[in-house]
């Protein structure tokens, strides 16, 4: 296995996990995100244990009750039950990765427990709000082309992430090599790199037609260098995470929207309005890559949450 520092983590010092990380890198595929969270994830561990022993002990020394009480110190700290699941999944996978490099004979991990998680559902809107947000949008300016293009842009994405249930970070990933919009599919890469072709409806294939033609080439104008993205900002650079999340924000703010609407939202409504129209549970999970069919099965009890309050308030012996 190559020992090569990538940029994601070179301020890492400890040698172990910068490998470990490396290892997620080139072996796993894991995405920047993932390699962030692992390396502040065992940070942690090493702070937690710094702060109970005075030092880090070597890692071929960690015992059990070392992590118990680490694990005690994020419960201490005010952490939720998911971030410590979080964590501890992050340790166990390092602990499991010295283990099978032979830097242990052991993973003191095994039999630390993760705290249960409670149930919560992923909170998808209407099918009645989702056309309110894409179709009635409050009314900006025309007459400057490049607002015009940004408009389309906009659209398009919104037309996207509903109809294909697209992970924000899948959607900022996309080139216009992975669009095929004579067949109505898009190309897309998942957690893991893992690739997989989902179909796009009418209306997402449109608004992409009109974005493709006629907007982006206003905002490519303000790049020197050509970009590939499919989706670009005002200065012809491709569109980051944050700016689609603040544009969702002001949009469902000036549509109205009494909920918090997050690019995730429309893929839980994807998902959702799927199952409620009659889709069956294999066919959504290829659709949004969900590796366990567990994940996806989480939205048929949203589907079941939705048909109660429908029938609380509208049967009569209700």
């Amino acid at each position: 296995m190559s020992k090569k520092v990538f940029p994601q983590h070179q301020g890492e010092n400890d040698p172990a996990v910068r490998r470990f990380l490396d290892y997620l890198l080139v072996e796993r595929a894991a995405s920047p995100h993932t390699l962030l969270a692992y390396g502040a994830d065992l940070r942690e561990l090493m702070r937690l244990l710094e702060q109970r022993y005075g030092h880090v002990p070597a890692w071929t020394t960690i015992q059990p009750e070392m992590l118990r009480l680490a694990l005690s110190g994020l419960h201490s700290a005010g952490n939720s039950r998911a971030s410590m699941a979080r964590k501890l999944a992050a340790w166990r996978s390092f602990f499991r990765f010295l283990q099978r490099e032979g830097l242990r004979h052991d993973n003191p991990m095994r039999r630390l427990r993760a705290p249960k998680l409670g149930h919560r559902l992923p909170k998808a809107l209407a099918q009645k709000e989702t056309e309110h947000l894409l179709d009635d949008q409050p009314p900006r300016p025309l007459d400057d082309p490049r607002q015009r293009a940004l408009i389309w842009r906009d659209q398009a994405i919104l037309e996207l992430l509903y109809g294909c249930g697209l992970r924000v970070s899948e959607l900022c990933q996309l080139h216009l090599a992975d669009l095929d919009l004579d067949l109505a599919y898009v190309r897309v890469w998942g957690k893991g790199s893992k690739e997989r072709i989902v179909p796009m409806g009418e209306m997402a294939k449109e608004a992409l037609r009109l974005y493709i033609d006629e907007g982006r080439p206003w905002l490519l104008q303000s790049n020197e260098e050509a970009s590939t993205a499919l989706f670009l900002n005002a200065r012809g650079g491709a569109l980051g995470v944050r700016a689609i999340q603040m544009m969702i924000h002001k949009l469902a703010q000036g549509a109205g929207l009494n909920q918090k609407v997050t690019p995730h939202t429309f893929r839980h409504s994807f998902a959702t309005h799927l199952l409620e129209g009659g889709a069956d549970l294999r066919t959504v999970q290829e659709l949004l890559g969900h590796s366990q069919l567990s994940t996806t099965q989480i939205y048929t009890s949203v589907s079941v949450e939705r048909l109660k309050k429908t029938y609380d308030r509208t049967h009569p012996r209700a």
